[in-house]
């Protein structure tokens, strides 16, 4: 019983640090207002159309291999943009650990990325 107990204490330690490892790969948006991104997801040969605003923030697909997107800034309020998993960020000035853009209310752009593998 003490050794089953250990093993699911350990188990339930290391979760957190392996899931972090081995973030899936995707991208959300949050901000005021009527902000949104269209995306296509790649993952393969297929492309998927995805499209993000307030109600549906946030995308992740374990199997995605790239994307592209572009983006508009309500005229409420900034927009944070940010990526999960990028081989690269594709935001000047942005770390890998924290890859997010703060778009200015009002404002448009696009980016993209290829997932890290």
């Amino acid at each position: 019983m003490k050794i089953w107990m250990a093993a699911l204490v350990s188990s339930l330690l290391a979760g957190p640090v392996c899931a972090a490892d081995e973030a899936t790969p995707g991208f959300s948006g949050q901000g005021e207002g009527g902000w949104e991104m269209l995306c296509h997801a790649g993952a393969g040969v297929d492309d998927q159309v995805v499209i993000l605003k307030p109600e549906r923030s946030a995308y992740a697909n374990p199997k995605m291999t790239r994307a592209s997107c572009s983006y508009k800034a309500s005229a409420k309020g900034d927009l944070v943009v940010s990526v999960v998993a990028a081989s690269t960020c594709p935001f000047k000035g942005a770390s890998e650990s924290a890859c997010a853009v703060t778009v200015p209310k009002g404002r448009a752009g696009s980016f993209a990325f290829k997932v890290k593998r």
